[in-house]
């Protein structure tokens, strides 16, 4: 049994001059780790409450709550010259762009690069703790109110060892990405991954995301998008999370019916919206419904596939799948099935979107010339038993 991460030797940073000692510090690093502790779940922006930091020289908790200025801090994020470590760092990224308006850089995302070398994707940080330093996490603070002060000590043990081991994991991980010739490729996924976290969503983002919006017209989905936008003008208004202002399902269903009557919006069940709100999704529909045709947004693409299309990809997903397995790779990072089905499209008549996410960077590095050769018959599959299993062989 491994050891475990109770009283992992930490500092309290909450006065300026600790802070800007310990930014003084990191500045000189090659590298620190990072997380952070928010809370997001009841307002429209996440309230950050935590800021944990870890050399192989020290262990720093930042709180924000204490009145510190965070400009070094947010300034060392995007500095291209300093790797920061993080752990499945999307949210950890996003909520950096907000608050610190800087573009975070030179990030290095522990989660992605265990996909590269046989740990598997998504894996905990508890999981990948235990594999590359043997250190047994105690998940014992998962929903505790970060809001509340004084932390207690335990609070800040939990958030210490959050980040306590990341730069010895991060050394280990490397290593073995080095070995297997893939240390760039988890970089470049590390930058995309930062790339998707600070982008502005864009109304054809939005719309692809809600489920159901692949069936309507031109007309319903300008209606959707003018729901979105008052949606979120609610939202930021009344600090709530955009989804509790009005559920993704009620935007589908108001795009289809049309309604602008207030007392007809009341009907539907899961709204609980008052009056004057109704009335202003009501004016929003009608103002979407009036738009002239040509301004209308794009049909979305359909997602269906045809009968072939459907053996072509599920043969295409078992034998991506073997050769992910024989070759220490996530199956699950490396692709997924819309993903895969443009790929197909794209060799076999030219119709798939571009850029084809498979036919670039690591992922066409890591499948490429296999895919091509399969999707233009240039290679034989064949199942054969092998010490009592079965084995796919690419001939």
């Amino acid at each position: 049994m491994g050891p475990g991460v109770s009283n992992t030797p930490h500092t309290l940073i909450t006065r300026d001059g600790e802070l800007n000692a310990l930014c003084a510090r990191l500045a000189k690093a090659e590298s620190f780790a990072f997380d952070t502790e928010f809370v997001g779940e009841d307002q429209y922006e996440p309230e950050i409450c935590l800021v944990q930091v870890a050399t192989d020289e020290e262990c720093a908790l930042i709180d924000p709550q204490s009145g510190v200025d965070l400009t070094d801090f947010w300034q060392l994020i995007g500095d291209a010259n300093i790797c920061k470590i993080v752990h499945a760092g999307s949210e950890d990224i996003a909520i950096c762009r907000r608050l610190g308006r800087c573009d975070p850089r030179n990030v290095f995302d522990l989660q992605i690069a265990a996909g590269m070398i046989g740990l598997g994707y998504p894996a905990s940080l508890a999981k990948l703790a235990k594999a590359i330093a043997g250190v047994a996490m105690h998940k014992s603070q998962t929903l505790t109110n970060w809001r509340k002060r004084p932390l207690t000590a335990e609070q800040l043990d939990y958030a210490a060892a959050d980040v306590a081991f990341l730069p010895r994991m991060h050394a280990t991980i490397c290593q073995r990405l080095r070995n297997r010739k893939r240390e760039e490729w988890a970089i470049e996924e590390s930058q995309r991954m930062c790339a998707n976290a600070v982008r502005i969503v864009e109304p054809d983002d939005q719309r692809r995301r809600l489920k159901g919006a692949g069936s309507l017209s031109r007309r319903e989905l300008a209606v959707v998008d003018a729901l979105l936008a008052e949606r979120d003008a609610i939202a930021r208004e009344r600090n709530r999370p955009p989804r509790t202002v009005l559920k993704d399902f009620l935007v589908i269903e108001l795009a289809r019916r049309g309604w602008t009557e207030p007392s007809k919006l009341a009907t539907l069940r899961g709204m609980s919206l008052p009056q004057a709100l109704l009335r202003r999704l009501g004016s929003a529909i009608e103002r979407a419904r009036n738009t002239p045709p040509e301004n209308h947004p794009p049909a979305l693409p359909s997602r269906e596939h045809s009968e072939e299309e459907e053996i072509i990809l599920s043969l295409l997903t078992g034998i991506l799948r073997d050769h992910c397995r024989q070759n220490a790779l996530a199956y699950s990072l490396l692709t997924t099935r819309n993903d895969l089905k443009d790929y197909a499209r794209s060799v076999i008549s030219g119709a798939g979107p571009t850029p084809v996410q498979l036919r670039t960077g690591w992922r066409h590095k890591a499948v490429g010339k296999l895919l091509d050769a399969l999707l233009s018959g240039r290679s034989t599959v064949r199942i054969r038993p092998e010490n009592g299993e079965f084995h796919v062989h690419i001939e």
